[in-house]
Formats: C-alpha cells, structure tokens, sequence
C-alpha cells in the first residue's frame, strides 16, 4: 500500500511538473511575440508569472525579460534581473547576447549614477536648475528608479516648488512604498503649505520605516504650528530619551513653553540647548523676550547683543533689542527714541518687509514728533498687511496730533472695515481675528458720530466670533469694554472681564478693566481685592494701582 502511495505521489508530481513546464513555455512564447511586437509593458507582465525554475532552465526567458526592462527605461530592474539569474546564464547560443547587455546596462548606468552624482554636486553649489536638467537626464534613462524622483523632489524644496514636490514624492512612492525619505519630502512639502495635518501622517509614515530624531523634531515642528503641544512634547521627550544631548529638541521645548507663556520653563529648556552648544539666532531671541516677560530687562539685552553677534544680517535682534532699551529707559525721553529708531533702521534695512518693524519704528517717530515720517511708516505697514488693526490706529492718532481734518480718519475706519469684510468673506474661517479688528472699527466709528447702530454692530460681529471661539480672551475682554464704555452693562461687563482672565490670566489691563467694573457696579471691595492682587502679580503697575487701592478703599469706607 505504501509503494502504491508513493507512485501516485510521484505520478502527479511529474504531471503537475510537466503542466507548469507547459504553461511556462506558452507563457513564455506568447510573451516573445508581444516582445516582437514592441508591447513590452505586456512581455514582462507575462514573463515575470513564469516560474524561477523554467527560468533557470530556459536563459532566454531571462533575456528578453531584461531586453524588456531596458525597452521600457527600467535599467535598475533590468541590472537586479541580471543579478538573479546570472549564475543561471549558461546556455552558449546566448552567451554573447548577454554579454552584450551587461555591458550596455553597465555604460548606461554609469551615465545614469554620473548624472544623479553631478546633480547632487550642482546641488550643493545651489546651482538647482542645473541639478534638476541633470536628474530629468537620469530620469529619462529610467523612470522605474524611486531614487531619482526623491532627489528631484529634495531639490524641488530648495526650489520652494512644492507642488512638484508632491508629485514627485507621490511618483517615488508608486514605485516604492518604503521609500523613506519620499514619505519626508512629501511631508516638508505639506509643512510648507500649511497643510499640517498631511504633513503629520507622512511624517508618521517615514518613523513606521524608520526611527529617526530629526523625523521627530520635525514632526513635533508640525505638531507646534497646530499648537497642539501636547503631541509636540511627547515627540521631543521620545528624542530627548534616546539622545539627552539633542540641543534641537530643547530648543523647541524652549520654544513650546514660551508659547504657552511659561517662560521659566522656557528658559531652562532655552538655557539647556545653550550649555549644548546650539548657535542659532533664534534661540537668543528666545531667551531674551522670555526674559522681557519676567521682567529682566537688562539680561534680555545681553541675549540680544548675542543674537546680533551671532547672525548681524537678520533684523530681528535689531528690533526686538530696540523695544527692550525702550523698556528699560525713560520712555518718554526722546533722546531715547531716536535711539530706538536708529536700531529699527537697521532691521528694516535688513528685512524691509516686516510690518512690525515699520509699526513700532513710527511709534518712536511720533514719541519724537515727527507726526508725517511716523505715517509714511504706518501705511508701508498697512500696504504689507492690510488686516493688522493697530496700524489703522495708530495711523489716525498721528493724523490727530496733526490736527488733520477729521475726513481723514472716518475715511480710514471705513477703509478698514471694507478691507476686514473683504478678509472674512475671503476666508471664510470662523477664527479669522478680523472679526475683532472690525468691531474695534465700529466701535471707533461710534465714539465719532455717537450712533448707537455702530456699537449694535459691533457686538453682533463679537457676538458671532465669540459664538464660534468660546475660548478667545481678547474677544471678551473686548466685548466688555463696550458693553462697560458704550452702554454701562457693568454686570456683563464684569462677566466678560472674568471668563477673558479665565483664559488668559496674563493681561493686568484686563484685571484692571474688572475691578474699574466693579467700582463702577457699586462693589467697592470686589474692586479692592482686584486691584490688590494686580499690584502683587504685577509690581512694575504699583504707582498707579495704589491710586486705585486707595480710592476702592474711600468708597468702601464711604458705603
């Protein structure tokens, strides 16, 4: 019974041997006549079904699946397939055909590597036009190579041509879903246009392939932008666990907790990337305004004295030092402006494109009286960014102390109301802050005309903003100083006043507004405790809130 088993095992092992050979050899001369045909997509679907072992009985197989890939620019597949099966390659009749073909892949993809090589070379010469011609070259010779497109698509970023990018990346990954630094690529280029939820779940993607620290700081990057700082701190404490000495994930830790304004923890995330050797301008910047928010004024310019050394040709340091020596000076003095202006020259010079710049340059121009050199500023300010409300402002507060014509400034209200609709229209986000800078607008237009129809106005737009952003203080805070100044609604102005501290304690004018509330309300010791704890949180307001302090005290003394 045994041998009986054992025959017929043998018998159908023949017969299902002879039936794949069969099929093989249809397969393989139905393959041969699309090859003759020039359909050489269809030869290679048919061959590559064609089992390993009639290949490796049947060398020709072998070479016109290789003639194949080469008719269709595919010389990497080509060079792997001689690799399989040249220990296969014994047949004589063949022998010089396959010697042939090894030695045109071996000429044409020494031309291939020699392109990709010398785009690499012109890349680092930023010479990037010059990088991509060479690549297309290579890309011509064989379009089946991921590699090629993911160094087209690192050049693009340099180019900042991030659709092509994509594509690029997309072409990479068709042909390799492994292909790690397309999934990278792809998602710088998704960062770059804002899109970062995209960019998030390619980055996701690359650290599936590959555990890597700078994929992680990147992503935690992204997750910054979408200030959704909790994933952002998990991604730089995973690179922090597998390297203590990563300066650039204490700098962005620095950068979150500034952020979130908790600038102690900000400097000593700051301080650590320092003591790692981190010489980036930013980082000094970083540590000199955390310094400013805690009021170390002085120390914050040595920070800023180090970033101008560290990078002289970036405006920021010029600014942001500008604004400190103001803070630390007499303000009022205008010797001390002039000063000031002479450092906003210089970071306008180097970046003439940044609003602020221009903004604060002509508050210090003002401060000095130079009412038409502060307003030629402020519109430069207002052609950059049209939406900014404080430019509008303070462009009709030196139109004021001109004496101009009160024209003037209800022509700039409408001017900006009209510009803010256009934006919110345009948009179309219901966070869009212009919402607020357009109530201030008819809030303004109401203390000009006393039309009550302004203010109705104005708070429908907050109302709307508000309805949508439940958690945005600047909103209540400015909602309260209508209801408080327009209709003397004290009740929900002090409602407002406290749910804006609630989520954003850091506004003493805020604090203040509530206990002014309050006084005005009749609730002189509500008014007493609040102005008592904004004197112990914020003791640079002491001369001032004593004057509050006392007078809450007179009223209750006087209830």
């Amino acid at each position: 019974m045994k041998k009986i088993c054992v025959l017929l095992f043998l018998f159908y092992s023949i017969h299902n041997f002879l039936s794949a050979q069969t099929s093989d050899k249809k397969t393989y001369a139905e393959g041969v006549k699309y090859v003759h045909a020039e359909n050489y997509f269809k030869a290679l679907e048919l061959f590559n079904t064609i089992s390993k072992e009639y290949k490796a009985r049947h060398s020709e197989v072998i070479y016109y699946t290789i003639l194949s890939y080469i008719r269709v620019g595919a010389l990497h597949k080509a060079d792997k397939a001689i690799g399989d099966y040249n220990g296969e390659i014994k047949t004589p009749h063949k022998e010089k055909s396959f010697l042939e073909i090894d030695a045109f892949l071996n000429t044409s993809l020494n031309h291939f590597q020699n392109y990709l090589l010398g785009a690499d070379l012109k890349q680092q010469e930023k010479d990037f036009q010059g990088a991509l011609e060479l690549i297309d070259k290579a890309i011509a010779m064989d379009s089946f190579y991921a590699e090629a497109f993911v160094k087209r698509a690192h050049v693009g970023l340099d180019l900042k041509d991030y659709n092509n990018v994509i594509k690029d990346c997309n072409k990479a990954l068709a042909l390799d879903k492994n292909t790690t630094d397309a999934w990278i690529y792809r998602g710088w280029a998704y960062y770059y246009e804002q899109n970062y939820q995209v960019a998030i779940e390619d980055y996701s993607a690359a650290l599936a392939l590959k555990s890597s620290e700078a994929i992680y700081c990147q992503r935690a990057v992204t997750y910054y932008r979408m200030k959704d700082y909790g994933s952002a701190m998990k991604d730089l404490d995973i690179v922090i666990k597998q390297n203590v000495k990563n300066e650039y994930a204490y700098y962005l830790k620095g950068a979150i907790y500034f952020e979130q304004r908790n600038y102690e923890m900000a400097l000593v995330n700051i301080n650590q990337a320092l003591a790692l050797g981190s010489q980036d301008v930013n980082i000094y910047l970083f540590q000199g305004e955390s310094l400013v928010y805690l009021k170390k004024e002085k120390q914050a310019m040595a920070s800023f004295d180090k970033a101008i050394e560290t990078d002289p040709q970036n405006g920021y340091p010029y600014y942001d030092k500008a604004k400190c020596f103001l803070a630390i000076n007499d303000y009022y003095n205008k010797a001390n402006h002039r000063i000031a202006i002479n450092l906003y020259d210089r970071a306008i010079e180097l970046d003439p494109e940044d609003e602020d710049f221009y903004y604060y340059r002509a508050i210090s121009k003002k401060m000095c009286d130079e009412y038409d050199a502060a307003i030629v500023d402020l519109n430069k300010a207002i052609k950059i960014n049209k939406l900014d409300w404080y430019n509008y402002d303070e462009r009709n507060t030196c139109h004021e102390l001109k004496k101009s014509a009160y024209r003037i400034r209800k022509q700039d209200l409408y001017e900006a109301i009209r510009v803010y609709k256009a934006d919110v229209t345009l948009e179309g986000r219901t966070d869009n802050e212009s919402y607020l800078s357009m109530a201030k607008a008819y809030d303004q237009l109401y203390a000009f005309l006393q039309d009550q129809s302004y203010i109705d106005t104005a708070l429908q737009v907050l109302n709307v903003f508000i309805r949508n952003n439940p958690t945005n203080a600047r909103a209540y805070e400015q909602r309260g100083k209508l209801l408080y100044f327009a209709r003397a609604e004290y009740r929900n102005a002090i409602r407002d006043y406290s749910t804006a501290i609630k989520y954003d304690s850091s506004m003493y004018s805020t604090y203040l507004s509530l206990g002014w509330s309050y006084m005005a309300n009749n609730e002189p010791a509500k008014a007493y405790d609040v102005f008592v704890y904004v004197k112990q949180r914020f003791p640079q307001t002491s001369g001032i809130i004593e004057q509050y302090i006392e007078e809450s005290r007179r009223r209750m003394n006087k209830k």
